[in-house]
């Protein structure tokens, strides 16, 4: 049984085993969306414009879904699609990882060790309603190049497959633009695909140029030593105050997503209310438990006319 994230692994394989030079943060937002867009087939969640909610937080049985599934049911807050493309993308290295070891296991891929490739093993294989179908991207051509109506879950798929730019490995450019009403039409059916699509975008913010966004008046600004918790569009983010100067992160913790506003600042260390984990407020690095790759993306932050600004500072 074959899930979006699975699908995507196979559509970004080629034949000889490697896989297209897709933008890593694209594909985890592809990847993420493709994980919530499961959960809401299979009524576990909905989304209206402006809130991602639980309607069911009975878990799927599916060990790419009730994760995220059980992220979602444990907040206490709703935030927006968008919100939750992000947080899923940023665990999504995990989801692309089981979705390789699931194919492998299903018999789709063989994994050839030596040289650190994978090979189709099977051309067919079932899909989510146990029948078996076509190959994913010959699924996909079809779509794009003829006036079929499309099944929702392959118009999905070129949505997502859009999204993370593999069009432009897979396309000529006479074909890209042949294509190019039909994969518009595939973004614009879902606000799931629009929040994948907006997440992408909020990391192509060109080096040096940061965006500043406003999310709050000064007088939320926390006292000495103190935290305050802002937002924007539906994202949370935490501001300290250490000797007096401000520093901003993240407001979920990478752990389980706890508000880290609910925490204990003891001067640049800010501790996770939930289970402990501990930030540098100054550049977000995670201090305990020791985790050199994962960190919280911090902020600079500044005043302007009254408003509290932050710009990414990594």
């Amino acid at each position: 049984m074959l899930r979006f994230a699975e699908e995507i692994v196979l559509l970004i394989l080629d034949d000889s085993g490697e896989f297209a030079r897709v933008p890593r943060w694209s594909l985890y937002c592809a990847l993420a969306g493709g994980v919530l867009m499961d959960l809401a087939l299979e009524g576990r969640i909905d989304t209206d414009p402006n809130r991602l909610f639980v309607v069911d937080p009975a878990p799927v049985g599916d060990d790419l879904l009730d994760p995220v599934l059980a992220r979602i049911a444990e907040m206490s807050e709703t935030f927006d699609a968008r919100y939750w493309v992000q947080t899923t993308a940023e665990g999504a290295e995990r989801i692309r990882v089981r979705a390789l070891e699931r194919l492998v296991e299903q018999g789709i891929l063989k994994r050839r060790d030596e040289r650190f490739l994978w090979v189709l093993r099977s051309r067919r294989y079932p899909t989510i309603d146990g029948k078996a179908d076509r190959e994913v991207k010959l699924r996909i051509m079809s779509v794009l190049f003829s006036d079929e109506i499309p099944d929702p879950r392959d118009s999905t798929m070129v949505g997502l497959a859009d999204t993370c730019g593999i069009f432009k490995q897979l396309l000529s450019k006479r074909e890209l633009e042949r294509a190019a009403g039909r994969i518009a039409l595939a973004g614009r059916l879902d606000l799931m695909l629009r929040a994948v699509s907006w997440a992408v975008q909020d990391r192509k913010t060109p080096p040096g140029k940061p965006a500043a966004i406003a999310v709050g008046a000064d007088s939320e600004l926390p006292p000495l030593g103190g935290l305050a918790s802002v937002s924007h569009g539906g994202k949370e983010y935490v501001i300290a105050n250490v000797d007096g100067r401000y520093y901003a992160v993240d407001g979920r913790c990478e752990h389980a997503g706890a508000r880290l506003v609910r925490g204990h600042l003891d001067d640049r260390r800010l501790t996770c209310p939930v289970h402990g984990w501990t930030y540098d407020v100054t550049d977000g690095s995670i201090v305990r438990p020791p985790l050199e790759r994962r960190r919280l993306r911090s902020y600079a932050v500044r005043v302007k006319d009254g408003t509290i600004e932050l710009a990414p500072a990594t």
